[in-house]
């Protein structure tokens, strides 16, 4: 079964917005829907210099929880931006 137009632009959208949204956090996006599955970096090996990745998995009801507080305090980090700015 092949996507339609809008529902590849939606999830397009839905891909960027929690990209940067988790990016903003220090997460790195890996999967979405049902739920949100994203890596973290935790250091570095001494040898090669590749990141060591911990995956971090969020079902449906966390992520449900979860995202308005990520959003709530992507709001307070601008307030304060602003008023440091200002």
């Amino acid at each position: 079964m092949s996507r339609t137009s809008k529902e590849t632009k939606r999830i397009i959208k839905r891909a960027t917005f929690l990209r940067r949204l988790l990016k903003e956090n220090g997460l790195i996006l890996h999967g979405f829907d049902p739920g949100v599955s994203a890596f973290k970096k935790v250091g570095k090996n001494p040898f090669t210099k590749q990141w060591h990745l911990a995956s971090l998995n969020f079902d449906s009801t966390e992520w449900a929880w979860l995202e308005p507080l990520l959003l709530e305090l992507r709001r307070l980090r601008r307030l304060d931006s602003g008023a440091k700015n200002g």
